[in-house]
């Protein structure tokens, strides 16, 4: 029932009674595992999917949290943690409720079956997080304990490695160097490529847009449906200067 209710959009005060009641009658161990999954897991997916519903999905997670529901149990293939599901889901919410807890806190280097943490979840994240979130996430898993330098099993490689691969936002990879993350050679090497691959790509847009307008003014000046394209190479030219400023940082923190 406790499953239905969380699957089904529960109100978090109807999830709250079930959690109790489980909890009087000493069978909240057994209602834990009726689906196979791990309810906290569960709400945290729910809660991403739900669209203008996450105040209400927040709850919900809390109420489980609350009921004294475990922190550190391992779900599916790779073994995600609750925190480590809260953070692919790009739910800040939800990182910072479990974080509150003991138990939480105790996860927040934990590793799945690659020895992933749930910061190399949220760099591997990185271009689906809203602005500002990552960062926040980023800050919350530091603050919390996080193994800045830790690596990963399959690729061997750390956050910032990883962030820098992504194009990483600067205020990110700034984080991750105030808390004394090494810049490795692979970290400069990844920061050299993506800053000279967008180089190459705002160059060959801009040498583009700029014929594509010739063209099609010649053709009738009252043609003004070029802003799309103007605007793709505003954002082409963001990205290249996120990519020098990264690239500058690396550098300098390399070389100090």
């Amino acid at each position: 029932m406790l499953d239905d209710a969380v699957q089904i959009q529960a109100r978090a005060d109807v999830v709250r009674k079930f959690v109790k009641q489980c909890t009087v009658d000493n069978g909240f161990k057994q209602v834990l595992q009726a689906s196979g999954r791990h309810l906290l897991s569960r709400a945290i997916e729910e809660h991403r999917m739900d669209n203008g519903k996450e105040g209400v999905r927040g709850e919900m997670v809390q109420a489980l949290i609350d009921g004294g529901i475990e922190l550190r149990p391992r779900t599916g293939v790779p073994a995600e943690t609750p925190l480590m599901l809260a953070v692919m889901w790009e739910n800040p919410d939800i990182v910072r409720r479990i974080l509150d807890t003991e138990a939480g806190l105790a996860s927040v280097n934990d590793v799945d079956e690659e020895g992933n943490t749930a910061l190399i979840y949220a760099v591997e994240r990185a271009v689906c997080y809203k602005s500002g979130e990552l960062v926040y996430v980023i800050d919350l898993l530091r603050n919390a304990g996080a193994d800045v330098n830790h690596m990963n099993e399959k690729t061997e490689e750390t956050a910032l490695e990883i962030l820098v691969k992504k194009e990483g936002d600067r205020v990110a990879v700034q984080q991750l160097l105030d808390a004394r993350t090494t810049v490795t050679e692979r970290a400069l090497l990844h920061a050299k490529r993506v800053r000279e691959c967008l180089e190459r790509e705002t160059s060959r847009r801009e040498l583009e847009n700029r014929a594509g307008k010739r063209r099609r003014m010649e053709a009738d000046p009252s043609i003004d449906d070029f802003h799309l394209a103007i605007v793709d190479e505003e954002r082409l030219r963001e990205r290249f200067e996120n990519s020098k400023a990264v690239e500058e940082l690396l550098n300098r923190v390399k070389s100090a």
